[in-house]
């Protein structure tokens, strides 16, 4: 039993060691800021269709090859490639799954703004994308062993607050920028200061000269 913890303990952490490299906060933080340069591009009176070939190919792209590249050549060289259990295999999984349909309804939500604007979903469409945030975040910090999602949960859900409280309190007009440029830029930060944390702690191993 108690070598049974022991390797429980090992995996854990393990597993809480593959989330201290920043990636997941640097890559949420870049999916913002091409939201700041769609908003930009539909300020400076781009057409939407063009809008929308520019920001969909960066949203899907970009933020994929950082998190590719970042563990391929920074995480898994100085922690290598664990093989987790089952249990831990279908978390990551749930992580996945849970993005992409955070990602699905906003889009959704996005798409019926910008092709039927005479819907307008008020303040069922805030609750709606404030839950489909939250929530997955939430959960996933719980069910993962990852507290830092509960911070990544706050961050991604802020820009609907502040849109909110800029479009219907002030005369701001690019309030689309600053309520998707705050959350970026923390998020960014925090990653890149975790990223450079981790890269510290966890040195590359040197290969053993061979002795023949």
């Amino acid at each position: 039993m108690g070598e049974k913890m022991d390797l429980n303990a090992l995996e854990k952490k393990a597993w809480t060691s593959y989330f201290q490299d920043g990636l997941w906060e640097i890559v949420l933080g870049t999916m913002l800021s091409v939201s700041v340069l769609s908003c930009a591009l539909e300020y400076a009176g781009v057409a939407d269709m063009t809008r929308i070939a520019i920001y969909m190919p960066l949203l899907v792209v970009l933020p994929a090859l950082i998190f590719t590249a970042g563990k391929k050549y920074i995480t898994a060289p100085r922690l290598g490639i664990a093989k987790f259990s089952q249990r831990r295999q279908k978390s990551l999984f749930k992580l996945m799954a849970a993005i992409a349909a955070t990602f699905s309804v906003n889009l959704l939500v996005w798409g019926i703004s910008v092709w039927y604007p005479e819907v307008t979903m008020g303040n069922y469409g805030l609750a709606l994308v404030v839950f489909d945030i939250l929530a997955p975040f939430c959960l996933l910090a719980y069910y993962m062993d990852y507290n830092g999602f509960y911070i990544v949960a706050v961050l991604m859900v802020s820009p609907e607050f502040i849109i909110y409280v800029l479009k219907n309190y002030t005369s701001f007009a690019y309030y689309f920028v600053v309520a998707y440029g705050i959350p970026a830029a923390i998020l960014i930060a925090i990653g890149s200061v975790a990223l450079i944390r981790f890269m510290r702690k966890y040195d590359i191993p040197k290969e053993t000269p061979d002795a023949s």
